[in-house]
């Protein structure tokens, strides 16, 4: 399969240097903008846009399908039925919007005053509304010319446009700041941006898929019911997203502040670090899993998923480690001292990667089989236990509440649910786990204890000092990886690749 092979080396790494980018320019405004904007103007902007969120359930997961069907439909040359998928869902997107839009409107006019917001920041809170409102109007249409260019397994594309996006975004908005504007102008600036750059998405589509028109005798309802049919497990995927990690937000602003959401922001942003890095390697799974299913290549599908859940592991497992051992320093050196009392919250929030680190990819390649059914059932009574979990405990002890909330239910039933997904997928779970547990976990426990020694030894006082312990650390368990985790096939590989030799996978 050298082919596939290529694609997802091509994809993971465009992923890979995109989100990594852009992540470390969220992390760096982050502080710069609530140092400007304060932590009340800053939280009011994350519980807005907690709410627009909510409303992503509105996808019914349409555009995980829509990736599917292009890159099944591309694979196969059928020109005809990529314009009915992309017209079909263009139809929808732009309704979906247009919904959205409307319910926005209504919560920033009516709705704004539940929450403990200061009278005061009212108006403000009513303004961000209405134009997160209009950006969701111009956005969603736009989603299936984006969502398209994935299925195309074009992610370096994509990268590219969101590398720049990322950039003159993060330029725009420093400029606002320091020449007095506030959290509404740099809202309004992201919409401007973004729209713009959903044109130049459309520009690389047309000429991807020159063949690709808005036509109306391409949108049939049939089409639609087809992508429905395989997105309505995707949607009830977004749901148990929501219900696990959308609710937090809404929670503080009701029961403690809408300060705290934005100290609970800085664990967060942490705890997405990990989220971040370990999405890259599955990222491009389920265009690249879908072309071996359409091709029948079961073998190949069954060594991917093997491979990349090892790789996976070995990713979730190095980050949450230096994560969890160094939250304070990273914490005191980011935000200030301020916020170091989120660094328990941090190490709680992070935890449970050690105990789900080696199945996640099995998720793409269950979709792609279409034996998500009970997966998801299960998921989502996870999902609900977490919310009523949650609820229960923010009265209580306020942001630790919705942290263990989310955090103690993926723990316990992690050792039930992973097996599961393997056995739904025909893998033999000794053979997944004696090829992936031992060749990450060792590297790991050796990076834990490294780390211990190094702080009992050196006191973190500069970020010079702080910045070469993580990279020490890293190197400790990426060389451990290379000699244990790796086979020579991989190994020849990873040097074809950072040889940049043609043949590389």
């Amino acid at each position: 399969m050298p082919g596939i092979k290529r694609k997802l080396v091509r994809n993971t790494i465009a992923n890979a240097i995109m989100k990594f980018w852009g992540y470390i320019i969220g992390f760096l405004m982050f502080p710069f903008i609530v140092g400007y904007v304060g932590v009340e103007d800053y939280g009011l902007y994350l519980l807005v846009g907690a709410f627009v969120g909510y409303f992503g359930l509105l996808d019914f997961g349409v555009s995980g399908a829509l990736v599917k069907y292009v890159a099944e439909y591309n694979a196969k040359n059928e020109k005809e039925t990529i314009n009915k998928v992309i017209n079909s869902t263009f139809v929808f997107y732009t309704i979906i919007g247009v919904v959205i839009c409307a319910f926005v409107l209504l919560l920033g006019t009516y709705y704004v005053d539940f929450f403990k917001i200061e009278s005061g920041d009212l108006w403000k809170a009513r303004l961000i509304a209405y134009l997160m409102a209009i950006g969701a109007l111009t956005s969603w249409p736009m989603r299936s010319f984006s969502t398209s260019l994935d299925g195309l397994q074009r992610y370096d594309l994509s990268a590219i446009i969101n590398f720049i996006t990322v950039n003159i975004n993060a330029i725009v908005t420093v400029t606002l700041l320091l020449r007095g504007f506030g959290i509404v102008e740099i809202i309004f600036s992201g919409i401007v941006i973004g729209a713009l750059s959903q044109i130049i998405i459309v520009l690389i589509m047309k000429k991807l898929l020159p063949y690709v028109e808005l036509k109306k005798s391409y949108i049939e309802f049939s089409t639609l019911k087809k992508v429905f049919t395989f997105s309505s497990v995707l949607f009830i995927s977004q749901l148990i997203g929501i219900l696990m990690f959308g609710f937090d937000r809404l929670l503080l602003g009701i029961f403690v502040s809408v300060a705290a959401i934005t100290y609970y922001a800085v664990a967060r942003k942490l705890f997405d670090i990990v989220a971040t890095v370990t999405y890259i390697p599955q990222s491009a799974l389920l265009p690249a899993a879908t072309e071996l299913e359409a091709l029948n290549k079961k073998e190949s599908s069954t060594k991917l998923l093997i491979k990349t859940s090892k790789y996976y592991s070995a990713v979730c497992l190095s980050t949450t480690v230096l994560i969890f051992f160094l939250a304070e320093p990273i914490i005191l050196f980011w935000m200030g001292s301020e916020f170091i009392g989120m660094a328990i919250m941090t190490q709680v929030f992070i935890s449970y990667g050690f105990f789900t680190s080696f199945g996640g990819v099995a998720n793409s390649f269950l979709l792609v089989k279409e034996k998500y059914k009970v997966i998801l059932l299960i998921l989502l009574i996870i999902s609900i236990a977490n919310l009523i979990l949650s609820i229960i405990l923010v009265q209580y002890i306020g942001i630790m509440g919705v942290v263990l909330g989310t955090t103690i239910p993926n723990i316990v039933t992690a050792p039930i649910l992973i097996p599961y997904m393997l056995k739904q997928l025909d893998i033999d779970i000794k053979r997944y786990l004696k090829s992936i547990v031992p060749q990450t976990y060792i590297p790991a426990l050796i990076m834990s204890v490294s780390i211990y020694l190094i702080m009992n030894f050196i006191t973190i006082s500069s970020i010079v000092i702080l910045g070469s312990v993580a990279i020490i650390s890293l190197l400790i368990y990426y060389l451990i990886f290379y000699f244990i985790g790796l086979d020579k096939e991989e190994k020849n590989d990873l040097f074809r690749l950072i040889t940049f030799k043609k043949n590389v996978v």
